[in-house]
């Protein structure tokens, strides 16, 4: 499971320091990416590569949840007066979830959007950090329920410090993605609006 993010191709990776390798190549692989500067663990068992993808899972599905929700908030603020952030998230994951499936409220961001850009990860830790805390706590319970594991305490800091290295990516659902991002969660919680 990797923890790196490359924000152009040519540009230098930038090392997430979590990244963990399990199998018969895992320490090929960790002797690889050493060379190249980043850090790569070795898991013991399956449910250290499980802990791991779902350490990850929350944080690129909390990050594109309330990087949608903001730029949702800006697509609208111009046409009319609806809920604002706090008011969208108060009704938890799985409200937001089902607005998800069954309205715009995650549409992915295509080119037809240029004037309304997604927040970047680091916009949302600076302005909206509490709110995504809230996400973060969340969708730790539902996947730790979902999978019968616990994660390491600090999940929410560590999503925040790999938030803080890819500061300047895009917080937005991606075309394609939410099948197996944040409808990984949608699918675990039953919905009970």
């Amino acid at each position: 499971m990797l923890f790196l993010s490359v924000a152009s191709p040519g540009e230098t990776p930038v090392d997430g320091g979590w990244s963990v390798a399990r199998g018969r190549w895992a320490s090929a692989l960790q002797a690889r990416l050493g060379k190249g500067g980043i850090y790569c663990g070795l898991a013991e068992s399956e449910e250290g590569i499980a802990q791991a993808m779902l350490e990850k899972l929350i944080y690129t599905s909390s990050f594109a949840l309330v990087g949608s929700l903001v730029r949702r908030e800006q697509m609208r603020a111009a046409e009319t007066e609806g809920e604002d952030l706090v008011d969208s998230l108060a009704k938890g994951p799985a409200a937001v979830a089902q607005g998800a499936v069954e309205g715009d409220f995650f549409r992915p961001v295509v080119e037809e959007d240029e004037g309304v850009a997604p927040p970047s990860m680091g916009e949302v830790i600076k302005h909206h950090e509490a709110q995504l805390r809230v996400v973060v706590d969340e969708l730790l319970e539902a996947g730790q329920e979902a999978l019968g594991f616990e994660l390491e305490p600090g999940v929410p800091e560590r999503v925040l410090a790999y938030g803080a290295l890819t500061a300047s990516l895009p917080a937005a659902i991606v075309e394609n993605s939410w099948q197996w991002t944040n409808g990984w969660f949608h699918r675990q919680v039953p919905l009970s609006l």
